[in-house]
Order: structure tokens, then sequence, then C-alpha cells
């Protein structure tokens, strides 16, 4: 029997989302502590009534579902695998959700951050399903240094990975911080609150932009 998520709070709380079936035994779904965790520090960053949130990496769509019954007006979902972009797509029909307050994203991450705007307060979610290396580099890694350069004041960045990675992607943002454009067509140097939390095996790391 496959295993169930639910929602945890809000105007959905309760609702069962099925498990998605794995891709290449990966099965990307944030375990509730994480997820609940995440939008406990969301909620005194950024207010739901005046923050987009995205959810890149999608999977069940579960994270994206969570935020609308939180209240976020304004929800960015990126899927690339068609299978599970239309299991995303289907449950908001299924549900009967507002439509107007999602946009779906089915296409390599940086064509999708390039068509989203950046200058409202943003909170990213960024849970990659597999540890793909790119030149040695992880590909959370990569993912993790488009949003930074993406991202303007008032914004928040949050990626899930195994604990013992977190303190990588720490040091990989303090190392490279420099060079990030942040938006802009000049490098500059921008500052970023950092902050780390564990959950057993899995963790989070934190990135504030912060507002000028």
């Amino acid at each position: 029997m496959g295993v169930e998520l639910h929602i945890l709070s809000g105007r959905l709380k309760n609702r069962v989302i099925k498990k998605i079936p794995p891709i290449n035994e990966h099965e990307n779904y944030t375990p509730q502590v994480i997820k609940e965790a995440v939008f406990e520090i969301l909620k005194n960053i950024l207010p739901p009534e005046n923050c987009q949130f995205i959810d890149l990496f999608s999977g069940s769509g579960q994270m994206s579902f969570e935020a609308y019954s939180r209240g976020y007006r304004n929800i960015i979902v990126y899927e690339k695998n068609p299978a599970r972009f239309n299991f995303i797509s289907n449950l908001i029909d299924k549900w009967n959700l507002e439509k107007d307050r999602f946009r779906l994203f089915c296409c390599d991450f940086e064509l999708a951050l390039k068509k989203i705007n950046f200058n409202l307060e943003t909170a990213i979610f960024i849970d990659p399903p597999y540890k793909m290396k790119r030149k040695g580099t992880t590909y959370l890694e990569i993912v993790l240094y488009y949003v930074l350069q993406a991202m303007k004041p008032g914004s928040l960045a949050i990626a899930q990975t195994e604990s013992r990675d977190i303190k990588g992607l720490n040091d990989l943002i303090l190392c490279k911080k420099s060079s990030i454009k942040n938006g802009d067509n000049e490098k500059k140097e921008v500052t970023f609150q950092l902050d780390t939390r564990y959950y057993g095996s899995q963790g989070i790391l934190i990135a504030f932009l912060d507002r000028k």
C-alpha cells in the first residue's frame, strides 16, 4: 500500500495526497516534520498574504498544496516529469481549487526561473529528486546557485537535502556570494542571512536576502 501525504494546516487540513511512484528509485517527498518546519519559518518572515511561494521539483505537489491551504495567493509549481506534472494539475481540478492562484511549469528549471517575477517577496522551496552531478558539482548546488542569482531583496530560499550535505551548501554560498549577480546584470556582493536546521537524516538550509 502506498504512503499517503497529509495537508497539515489551513483550509485543506487533513486532505490526503497519494504518494506518487518513484522515478529511477527516487521518491522525492518531503517528510512531515520538515514540511511543518518550513512553513513555521516562513510564517515569521514572509506572511502568506504578501508573498509568492515557489515549489521547485514539486513531485507530488504536497508543498504547493500546503502553501495554498495556508493562504499563499500566488503559488508557482515546477515539475519537469510529465506524469508528476499531470498528477498535480489533475489534483487542482479534482479538489476544485482556485486555478488563478497557481502557475505550473513543465520545463527545465532555468527556464522556469526566467519566467518568474522576483520583484515580489518570494519564498522558494528546493528539493531536487536526485543527486546528479555536473562537472563534479551536485545538481542541488547548481540549482541553488541559479536560485540565489534570481533572488531579490526580501526573498528567502529553503533547500532540503541530507543532513550530511548541509554544511557543504552553506560553505558554497559563503564562498561564491561575491560572484552572485542577484537579478542584476552587474556582479556585486550580496548579503544572505544563513541558517541551518537538522531533522534526523534530513536537513534544510535557509538563505534570506536582506531587504534594502
